[in-house]
């Protein structure tokens, strides 16, 4: 997990060694293990201009003829040694990466890659998809499982490719100011380096202030500043191109569909076997690594898991453990009885033996900590609630603690949320199944405006739902509203319900939790969203997810007597 960032001039003007080094120190919190920086001449058999200490930057004489440039703060996770140092070139100097976030199916890779004559210095992620961009292009992206955000230089064709994970869960924006544009893994170094001026984005605005939504568009709050979206690469040489999707979700999802047996029992022994792939290989780091536990379903499940995977099958993951060989866990606790899940915290703790370490977050604690808070969040954020997320991650990374395994994802994927569940009731509707429609709308509630959006209602529903917010909204915002984004075309609309949900709410979720694990130098791992996983959760039907009164039932059932009975 790093901080990167970029500057090609494309009309032959000198990258500025200055711009590059306060993209990075703007991003110090990302990477407090290193930092790194390259520029590059037009002319690619020239050597690269390499170094670390802004002290010792290239003088302006030697970077007359280097338009490109490349930063990176460096959080080390896996191969700690000078190997994974960033950026980092390919043998024969013709591809330079960064990267942000972990790769991790990189040895199976790196074997692969082997056979086709590749030779590795280190023991890097980062190395082994280097290679691969090399070996493969743009395809290497179908290969690579993993959170992640990086950019390769193509010095020889003097093409720049950014390129995304499938669900965004790493950030990249990008801007143009005149001749240059730039990249980072945050907003404030493309405001600085590319001294851009900070203009709001009514689009945004409209969305957080009506729809309660953010980051489900390309655009970001500030004027001139794009985010590369989920599953995307972009190709820049002369102008940067639009986007164009490396990966589609619901594609993915309608294939998987195809072959999924209709056996419940079947059903969840394919999702029991997936979340255990995904925990192992979310588990392997070199450095302490932890697990958030909410006291919640999905956490709880999350972090039974991991307790039950000990001794040399540990140690065969690569996987290492924090004080005294264990899994720590790391929860937010309220001082309100009624808010509280202590109770069920606790239980896990008791049936796992992993140390629990809990905060309590407080109103003039949160009022202390709303400057930094913002300054990292950098964009608005409608609830306070994030900051009960912000003191877990900061008293983990206090403890020596620089990985930490989240739940994140779940909700989205198997429909957790109650405002959902009038999908699969309208849903039962459609299909003549009036006795399981009416059994969900009675332990739920009513239908509500996912359920009216789910019978073709969706216009005055949401016409009904935003109509009391716009009194509060100046007549020029108004004017600029966007369309909300199309529900996914896919069979069921509980499922389509969930694809929504995914593509709309997940990405401000996943915006909190990298802002919030960053701002304390430690790496936040969603094992929910690993492709395989997520894939086939959403490809379930809504029979296999809901039942019997209760949500995720699927997970439920494949975490089995792991589970404490409270949970």
């Amino acid at each position: 997990m790093c901080g990167i960032a970029g500057i090609l001039g494309r009309d032959a003007a000198p990258v500025d060694p200055g711009a590059l080094q306060r993209m990075a120190a703007l991003m110090a919190h990302r990477g407090p293990d290193g930092q790194g920086f390259a520029a590059f001449p037009a002319d690619h058999t020239a050597p690269p201009l390499l170094w670390r200490d802004p002290r010792r930057a290239p003088a302006p004489p030697r970077l007359a003829d280097a338009p490109v440039g490349l930063a990176h703060r460096r959080l080390a996770i896996l191969d700690l040694t000078e190997t994974g140092h960033q950026p980092m070139g390919s043998a024969d100097g013709r591809y330079w990466i960064v990267l942000n976030g972990e790769v991790y199916n990189h040895a199976a890779l790196r074997e692969e890659l082997k056979g086709l004559g590749a030779a590795f210095r280190g023991r890097s992620d980062t190395e082994v998809v280097l290679a691969a961009w090399a070996a493969w292009g743009e395809r290497c992206l179908e290969r690579l499982e993993g959170m992640f955000a990086f950019a390769v230089w193509d010095w020889p064709g003097h093409r720049l490719f950014l390129a995304r994970d499938r669900f965004g869960i790493k950030p990249l924006y990008y801007a143009e100011a005149g001749p240059a544009f730039g990249f980072a893994s945050e907003i404030k170094p493309l405001l600085a380096g590319l001294s851009l001026p900070v203009k709001p984005r009514a689009v945004a605005a409209f969305d957080l202030l009506v729809r309660g939504r953010k980051d489900h568009r390309d655009t970001t709050f500030f004027e001139g500043v794009l985010q590369l979206p989920p599953g995307h690469l972009l190709a820049v040489k002369a102008r940067a191109a639009s986007p164009r999707a490396w990966y589609d979700l619901g594609a993915a999802v309608r294939k998987r569909m195809e072959t999924l047996p209709r056996n419940p029992a079947s059903q969840v022994r394919l999702f029991r076997e997936a979340f255990e792939s995904s925990v192992r290989f979310h588990l392997r780091s070199d450095v302490a690594t932890g697990t958030c536990l909410s006291g919640g379903l999905d956490s709880s499940a999350l972090v039974c898991q991991v307790a039950g995977i000990r001794g040399e099958e540990l140690r065969a993951l690569g996987a290492t453990p924090g004080a005294g060989g264990a899994f720590h866990t790391y929860s937010a606790r309220s001082e309100d009885p009624a808010l509280d899940e202590g109770r069920f915290i606790e239980a896990v703790t008791r049936a796992t033996g992993l140390p629990n370490h809990s905060v309590q977050p407080g109103g003039p604690d949160f009022f202390d900590a709303l400057p930094d808070l913002l300054w990292h969040q950098e964009e608005p954020f409608p609830t306070g609630s994030i900051y009960a997320q912000w003191r877990v991650m900061q008293e983990a990374s206090a403890l020596g603690v620089k990985v930490l395994l989240d739940g994140q994802g779940a909700d989205e994927l198997l429909g957790g949320y109650p405002g959902m569940v009038p999908a699969a009731a309208a849903e039962a509707i459609r299909t003549l199944h009036g006795a399981r429609a009416f059994a969900l709308l009675g332990r739920f509630g009513g239908v509500g405006a996912t359920g009216a959006r789910a019978l073709g209602l969706a216009a005055p529903a949401r016409a009904w739902a935003e109509r009391g917010r716009h009194r509060f909204l100046a007549p020029d915002l108004l004017r600029q509203a966007p369309d909300p984004l199309p529900p996914p075309v896919i069979p069921g609309l509980f499922r389509a319900e969930r694809l929504l949900e995914t593509a709309t709410h997940l990405p401000a979720l996943l915006h909190y939790e990298d802002r919030n694990s960053m701002a304390h130098a430690l790496e936040a791992r969603v094992p929910f969203l690993d492709r395989d996983l997520a894939e086939l959760s959403l490809a379930l039907p809504a029979e296999a997810l809901l039942d019997g009164g209760f949500t995720k039932q699927v997970l439920r059932r494949a975490a089995g007597d792991s589970l404490p009975p409270e949970v």
